[in-house]
């Protein structure tokens, strides 16, 4: 079942009342709900993250791959720069 933002759901949960005492203080925010809200918002982007980290795991990197070459060969700077003075 998924919920779009407009809906509410009413949720009989048995929660750690100390943990969630402990999360509405530390988020300041006015209502125990939106502490709640907060958490799983926190929680799936936790997983997202997660997941494109164990994503990146899998993709081979060319160790003799130089960006700057690539893009000095791409589009080389017709100015340049000099550091001293004029």
């Amino acid at each position: 079942m998924a919920i779009n933002e407009r809906a509410t759901a009413l949720i009989d949960a048995d929660l750690d009342s100390d943990l969630l005492d402990e999360a509405h203080r530390l988020g300041g925010l006015d209502a125990i709900e939106d502490t709640i809200a907060e958490a799983l918002k926190e929680f799936v982007s936790r997983q997202k993250q997660r997941a494109v980290l164990d994503f990146l795991g899998t993709i081979d990197y060319d160790p003799t791959y130089d960006p700057k070459e690539q893009r000095m060969k791409e589009s080389p700077c017709p100015i340049r720069i000099s550091a001293g003075k004029s």
